[in-house]
């Protein structure tokens, strides 16, 4: 599988920038084929083992960010602190962009964060 020998390499390289930077790119076009393909989870752990998932946000659209967000949120308690928290926040950055707030406040509960509860809360167009 494509996305796991990505993954290996990344490990492999350690702080290699010119072959990071030759994986980043061939994730970059591995990650819209995945997601066309509803592959959404295998986008989202591949983005995970490189530790590049804010990356998930500019390949996400109106019809996919539900399948994102519920497995982003589904992995929260399988991994590590800041792993979970890195989860939860880009889950709700994704439920906040598509105008999901009920579910963004659900994150930020999650999180404990009072800031981002109440932002979402005074942001959000039908209080």
């Amino acid at each position: 599988h494509l996305s796991a020998d990505i993954a290996s390499e990344w490990e492999a390289t350690g702080t290699n920038p010119e072959l990071r930077q030759r994986l980043l790119s061939l994730t970059n076009e591995i990650i819209p084929f995945l997601m066309r393909h509803n592959a959404e989870a295998d986008a989202c752990d591949l983005l995970m083992e490189i530790e590049q998932l804010a990356l998930i946000e500019t390949f996400v659209d109106k019809d996919t960010f539900p399948r994102v967000c519920l497995y982003l949120t589904s992995c929260v308690p399988y991994v590590p602190e800041p792993d979970d928290t890195k989860l939860l926040r880009t889950a709700c950055k994704l439920y906040r962009h598509y105008d999901q707030f009920p579910l963004a406040l659900r994150c930020a509960i999650q999180l404990n964060d009072m800031d981002l509860i109440r932002d979402l809360v005074n942001t959000c167009p039908s209080r």
